[in-house]
């Protein structure tokens, strides 16, 4: 699969890929990024990036997820 420019949203590029994985796919789904250099493509990633790591830091690893996980 080739992703040729970043979404604003993360959510859009693993629905995209999760969709690619899916499709009667037995073997692994490689993700190639096409990329330029020195445009808003650099800054972009980088601000994704920062998302990635608050949503990581606040929602994926919750406490309350966690304890209805555990009393399940």
């Amino acid at each position: 699969m080739i992703l040729c420019e970043p979404q604003w949203k993360l959510s859009i590029e693993e629905q995209a890929i999760s969709r690619a994985y899916r499709m009667g796919q037995s073997r692994n789904v490689i993700v190639y990024r096409l990329l330029t250099e020195e445009s808003i493509d650099v800054t972009m990633l980088e601000v994704l990036g920062e998302k990635s790591n608050l949503f990581d830091l606040y929602a994926r690893e919750s406490n309350v997820a966690s304890l209805a996980l555990k009393s399940a």
